[in-house]
């Protein structure tokens, strides 16, 4: 007895079914795969999601690497600075507060030998106080040189002296020169820059004296019958090569008779050359 077309039907359908392809449903985070026909099918579409999750995780690591060094570096690079930086302004801190000590120091050591020079100032101080000498108490303080009449002064030429010359192989004489303009009495007698001075001239400036005094002479119009004694006339000595003693006392002797010459002439000894030879201003 064969079974009927009708009741194997059923039966070929639930052959059917179990023959046919399978479908793989494959969820994994962020990737669905879904409605696949075989397993090759699904091993495929599952290595080429795996692959793009690789290369994806991969992306990120080589990010985070990037991102690690780079923050790494920035923040060695604000440790450097900021220990730099805290270095040098202890630093400077440091040698300010020295220097501040030092000035410190030799301000006080100042203070201090100021201190102990003080009583040692004062007492010199009161010692030349008390020893003090009262110079040029006489009224010719009140004076000036300009003031003095070289008329009534008693002018004296001093011992010459020989200096050496640069670049000449002959020295030249020099002569003291004393301008008294004091009276004869024993209050004025004394050295008194008013009243009495030193001045040095050579025989050079002797004879620049001699032709200032006929300058100032001639231009002077109305004084007829002045002259001006001549300094060297008839004298050899003058004129020798060596300067000796004799030499020095004869010129030293022609000088004073020249200055006792013009002094003693009532016009030439109130000309303005001989008040400055005398240095009288």
């Amino acid at each position: 007895m064969h079974p009927s077309s009708d009741t194997m039907k059923p039966r070929a359908r639930a052959v059917s079914s179990d023959n046919s392809k399978p479908t793989i449903v494959l969820s994994l985070p962020g990737v669905r795969l879904a409605v696949l026909t075989n397993a090759y099918d699904s091993l495929l579409h599952l290595d080429v999601s795996l692959s793009s999750a690789a290369s994806l995780l991969l992306a990120t690591y080589v990010a985070c690497v990037l991102a690690w060094n780079i923050l790494w570096f920035v923040l060695g690079l604000l440790a450097h600075t900021a220990a730099f930086a805290f270095i040098s302004f202890h630093t400077f801190m440091g040698l300010a507060m020295l220097s501040m000590n030092a000035s410190t120091q030799a301000d006080g050591a100042s203070s201090k030998r100021k201190e102990l020079q003080a009583p040692a100032r004062r007492r010199v101080l009161a010692q030349l106080n008390r020893n003090r000498l009262l110079v040029n108490v006489v009224p010719g303080d009140m004076r000036r040189r300009a003031d003095m009449p070289l008329s009534e002064a008693n002018i004296r030429v001093g011992k010459a002296f020989l200096q050496a010359v640069p670049g000449k192989r002959k020295p030249r004489d020099i002569y003291v020169v004393r301008v008294d303009c004091g009276a004869q009495s024993a209050q004025e007698k004394h050295m008194n820059p008013v009243i009495m001075w030193d001045v040095t001239a050579t025989f050079a400036e002797f004879k620049q004296l001699e032709r200032d005094l006929k300058k100032e002479l001639k231009a002077t119009k109305q004084t007829r019958g002045v002259t001006v004694p001549h300094l060297s006339s008839g004298a050899v000595l003058f004129v020798q090569p060596e300067l000796t003693d004799h030499v020095l006392n004869a010129r030293r002797v022609r000088l004073q008779t020249f200055i006792d010459a013009v002094r003693s002439d009532p016009v030439l000894s109130t000309m303005g050359c001989l008040r400055k030879f005398c240095q009288a201003y």
